[in-house]
C-alpha cells in the first residue's frame, strides 16, 4: 500500500527526490500511539510512521498519505513552519480522498459533505483550519 500512496504523493508535490523507498511503517492499537488520539505520527528521530491500526482502511490510506508528506519534507532537509507543512499534508490527504478513494467511501462522503471541493476558498479554509488545529495542539 505504501508504494502506491508514495507515488501519488510525489505526483502531487514538487519534491526534488528520486528513487525513494517507503519509510518503516508501524500499525499499532490506539492505546500504543505515540501521541494519544492521533491517527498517525511521523517520528523525526527514527524516521518511522506509526498509524492507528483500528482505523478503517480508507482512513489508514489517507493518514499514510498525510504522514508521508511529513516524511518527504524531512527527506528534503527543509524546515517549513508547522502550519505550512500541516496545510500541505492536509491538502494531499484531501486530494487523495477525492481522487483515489471510491465515492462510496465513508470518509469521502463525510469530507465532501463538509466542504465544496469545487470552491477553492472552501479547500483553503479547510486545510488552514486543520493545520491550525494540529499545530495549536502541539504548541507550534
Amino acid at each position: 500500500m505504501c508504494e502506491a500512496i508514495l507515488i501519488f504523493v510525489l505526483s502531487v508535490l514538487p519534491v526534488p527526490l528520486e528513487n525513494v523507498d517507503c519509510p518503516p511503517i508501524n500499525y499499532v492499537p490506539p492505546e500504543e500511539m505515540p501521541v494519544p488520539g492521533a491517527s498517525g505520527v511521523y517520528d523525526l528521530g527514527t524516521g518511522e510512521i506509526t498509524i492507528d491500526a483500528s482505523l478503517p482502511h480508507d482512513r489508514k490510506e489517507i493518514t499514510l498519505a498525510h504522514e508521508l508528506v511529513h516524511w518527504l519534507v524531512d527527506q528534503t532537509g527543509q524546515n517549513p513552519a508547522c502550519r505550512a507543512e500541516e496545510a500541505i499534508a492536509y491538502y494531499v490527504g484531501l486530494v487523495y480522498t477525492t481522487t483515489e478513494l471510491d465515492d462510496d467511501s465513508p470518509y469521502n462522503k463525510l469530507l465532501t459533505g463538509r466542504i465544496d471541493l469545487g470552491n477553492p476558498l472552501d479547500v483553503v479554509q479547510y486545510v488552514a483550519l486543520m493545520a491550525d488545529k494540529s499545530c495549536s495542539a502541539t504548541g507550534n
